[in-house]
């Protein structure tokens, strides 16, 4: 599977879920970046610490107001704590 068709099937995932879920007010999610930063830690910290990851990325971007800007950063801080426990 292409990455293109990845990332289609994660927006048309992404489409089911707002059709459940009451997700108004969700900013322009940048899913690769998202998706890069949970495959850095589950690769390289944890497995099961990528998911876990997200949960508390979702919970921060949250309690920050939920804009694009704060889902950056937020994934930056994680990127940058996942490196310093793999060069730990």
């Amino acid at each position: 599977m292409s990455d293109t068709d990845e990332m289609t099937q994660v927006a048309e995932w992404l489409d089911a879920l707002r059709a459940k879920i009451d997700l108004d007010g969700l900013p322009p999610v940048d899913t690769q970046d998202l998706l890069d930063t949970v495959r850095l830690v589950a690769h390289g910290v944890l497995h099961a610490a990528g998911p876990v990851s997200a949960f508390v990325a979702g919970y921060a971007v949250a309690k920050a107001g939920g804009s694009s800007d704060a889902m950056a950063k937020t994934l930056a801080d994680i990127r940058e704590v996942a490196e310093g426990v793999m060069n730990g």
